[in-house]
């Protein structure tokens, strides 16, 4: 996520923030009567008639939300889909989600005034259907940071390129041990 492009740095992005906090705060009771279960066991287990419905109903927030959720878990295999599907079919995970867009501003703030992490090596993954941070970006994140682009991906690298997430995961354990051998010596 780059901070500048979210509020209160970016005060045109609220509109996102702002709909994101309906659609959550929407979901809650819908959740608790039933409803969620209904609609997220249609999208993902049956013919998705409901989910439509139900996306359509509100409004193009709703169907915009239903083709991203759509997209992204139809990358997982349909082996855990029941289990996605029980977990956003209750309340708490809506709760969970409207406090986490809440925090978006309070977020960014924090990001904006942290430290750059000094002597640690990070890596950032950035989807190819994004901008690659430039280098200005990189260095406040910190002083031993390599950006590696994911090119076939978008939000969810994680689905869209496993592997790359596997082989950068072990290629930061791979220099982590290097840099305390090094230190060590």
């Amino acid at each position: 996520m780059r901070i500048e492009e979210w509020p209160p740095l970016d005060p045109s992005k609220q509109f996102m923030v702002d709909r994101g906090k309906r659609l959550t705060r929407c979901a809650i009771p819908i959740a608790r009567f039933g409803l969620a279960r209904l609609a997220v066991t249609s999208l993902l287990c049956r013919s998705g008639g409901i989910s439509r419905w139900l996306a359509g109903a509100a409004g193009d927030g709703g169907r915009h939300v239903l083709g991203r959720i759509t997209d992204e878990v139809g990358k997982m295999p349909q082996e855990v889909w029941p289990i996605v599907a029980a977990h956003w079919s209750r309340p708490e995970y809506y709760e969970g989600m409207y406090s986490h867009v809440v925090a978006v501003p309070d977020t960014v703030r924090e990001m904006q005034d942290a430290e750059p992490i000094r002597s640690i090596p990070v890596l950032v993954l950035t989807p190819g259907k994004s901008s690659p941070l430039c280098e200005q970006h990189l260095f406040r994140i910190g002083d031993n940071v390599q950006q590696v682009i994911a090119p076939a991906s978008a939000h969810w690298i994680h689905l869209d390129e496993p592997d790359l997430v596997i082989d950068s995961i072990r290629e930061m354990v791979a220099a982590a041990t290097r840099e305390a051998i090094t230190a060590a010596v």
